[in-house]
């Protein structure tokens, strides 16, 4: 057929700390499992590694590390909005306030795009 990977829902995660690696792992898989095709996690680098060993179809890519760099975190992300249908903020992200004035900034910039 004319039906390419992706086409069927691109999802963006941001969530993931050292402490909290199970939101973003249940967020990333209830939407594969309601027909997303790709799931992207942008998470601590500290939640990287187990959230890539629970499940191999979640693209994980780790955005920033310990208390983060708000200005890091969202330049890391806002670089990947043009291929997401919609983006999931604050699935296990904790309170550090950098984080959260980085998540911040990313939806800003997501209602720009839009």
């Amino acid at each position: 057929g004319t039906h390419h990977k992706g086409q069927g829902g691109r999802i963006g995660i941001l969530g993931g700390s050292s402490d909290f690696t199970g939101a973003p792992f249940y967020a990333g898989i209830a939407a594969l499992r309601t027909g997303a095709e790709l799931v992207y996690v942008f998470c601590a680098a500290e939640a990287a590694v187990p959230l890539k060993c629970y499940s191999p179809e979640l693209m994980v890519t780790p955005v920033y590390s310990g208390e983060g760099n708000a200005a890091e975190l969202a330049t890391a992300v806002t670089q990947h909005l043009f291929r997401l249908h919609t983006l999931v903020v604050g699935c296990g992200l904790g309170r550090r306030p950098e984080v959260l004035r980085g998540a911040a900034l990313v939806v800003q910039a997501a209602r720009a795009q839009n």
